[in-house]
């Protein structure tokens, strides 16, 4: 019975220090997005290697030059265990968070949160993500990757949920293949209108 009480003490003295291992040093920036206003963006994580404990990012700051280094974003909760090599998390703003099809961010950051013209996004002191005045696209569609490539954005949060923004319509622009009928359809209108006054008369 002696034993049995000295394993159960050991054991129950452990749980801070699990915890405590407990970290986010493996998460690097992986997408970067905005449309032209700075209105819709998101920042979209990434887990580099092995661990299932890397899901401590509440009370981690998220840094952009934009507010210098002032901890303009403050994670408010740790993510769901476990973690693993290939997960994503995904950080964006409320507008874009609003937008039909786009998945649930798992944070909502405060909008512009970076500026398109150059800035440095810096998580805690584990990652660092620069990008010079013309680098970033801000067609609506399409991102930047880590490498600094660009392609069409898919936004994915740490539930997996993924969405391609080619399928949809940049945000405030009308789609292209409703464009023409809506033209025709007025000019026709018009036309009647002209007609049948002529008509009256």
């Amino acid at each position: 019975m002696r034993n049995f009480f000295v394993l159960l003490v050991a054991l129950v003295s452990l749980l801070p220090f699990v915890d405590a291992n407990a970290g986010s040093h493996t998460w690097r920036i992986h997408e970067v997005f905005s449309d032209s206003s700075g209105t819709f963006q998101y920042i979209e994580m990434h887990q580099i290697a092995e661990g299932e404990s890397e899901y401590h990012v509440g009370g981690k700051s998220f840094y952009t030059s934009l507010y210098p280094y002032s901890g303009n974003y403050t994670f408010s909760n740790d993510l769901e265990p476990p973690t693993g090599i290939g997960k994503k998390f995904l950080m964006a703003t409320q507008a874009f968070a609003d937008l039909p099809g786009t998945p649930t961010p798992d944070f909502i950051i405060p909008g512009p949160f970076f500026s398109i013209d150059g800035d440095e996004l810096r998580l805690s002191s584990y990652d660092t993500m620069s990008f010079a005045s013309g680098q970033l696209p801000t067609d609506g569609t399409t991102s930047m990757n880590r490498d600094y490539t660009t392609a069409t954005g898919t936004p994915t949060n740490y539930a997996g949920e993924t969405f391609n923004l080619g399928q949809s319509t940049p945000p405030g622009i009308p789609a292209l293949p409703l464009v023409a009928p809506l033209v025709l359809a007025g000019m026709i209108l018009a036309e009647g209108r002209v007609r049948l006054r002529a008509a009256r008369s």
